[in-house]
């Protein structure tokens, strides 16, 4: 089997430029990105207070169930703050790591696309 690489160029319409620069990368998430060092441990503790917060006010029966949101990025609602804050430390410099690729993996299309629309 032989694979091969075509560049293109895309011709957009006026409206959908415009649709495609409200939204310039519709299904990317880039949040985290440009995010510096304190922005992302800001986001990370205000997430954690607020788990914190709704684990707390859960009733009994659902704490369990309350405890699952956001348990991937931040681990159980019901562990130390500071064990939380440094666990999503952790998994958002990962995501913003991986954003910043995908970042400049689109930004190095663009200029390869700008180079043969000329």
């Amino acid at each position: 089997m032989i694979s091969i690489a075509l560049p293109f160029v895309l011709r957009l319409s006026k409206d959908e430029r415009r649709v495609f620069q409200q939204n310039q990368y519709p299904g990317i998430e880039l949040r985290y990105a440009d995010k510096t060092d304190e922005e992302l441990r800001e986001s990370v503790e205000h997430e954690v207070d607020d788990r914190i917060r709704h684990y707390e006010q859960a009733a009994e029966r659902a704490k369990g169930l309350v405890s699952l949101g956001g348990s991937l990025a931040f681990g159980p609602a019901d562990q130390p703050r500071e064990r939380q804050i440094a666990a999503g430390i952790e998994y958002f410099t990962k995501v913003r790591e991986h954003q910043q690729q995908v970042k400049a993996a689109i930004a190095k299309l663009e200029q390869a696309n700008r180079k043969m629309s000329r």
